[in-house]
């Protein structure tokens, strides 16, 4: 597994992973002016050139805020989400502190959180 900057050719991926891991998905114009405005900090992972995970981090003068961490279900469990949040971190400054959301219903996730 690989875990890098999106690229632009990544894109359309990064759209149908969002569509299959969410209930209510991010539009893919919002995606794309993530990946414009953030760079270093929109990360993909992918296993044999294919895109199997996506993360992002909005910078904010006074925060970073993880806006979204998606791996493909087919995925799961292996380790993507913890391994793009670590890469993630690795790239931020450390005197801001990270922010996000997540519904608590969404026991994989809170557990990820919780444990980094």
């Amino acid at each position: 597994m690989e875990v890098r900057p999106v690229r632009p050719e990544d894109m359309e991926s990064v759209y149908k992973l969002e569509e299959a891991c969410f209930k209510d998905p991010y539009p893919s114009y919002f995606l794309d002016q993530l990946a414009e405005a953030n760079p270093l900090s929109f990360l993909v992972a992918t296993i044999k050139g294919n895109v199997v995970g996506y993360a992002v981090v909005d910078r904010w003068p006074d925060h970073n805020h993880l806006v979204s961490i998606a791996v493909h279900p087919a995925a799961g469990r292996r380790g993507i989400g913890r391994r793009l949040l670590v890469a993630l971190r690795a790239g931020l400054e450390v005197d801001k502190p990270l922010r996000l959301e997540v519904r608590r219903s969404n026991a994989a996730a809170v557990g990820l959180y919780l444990s980094n």
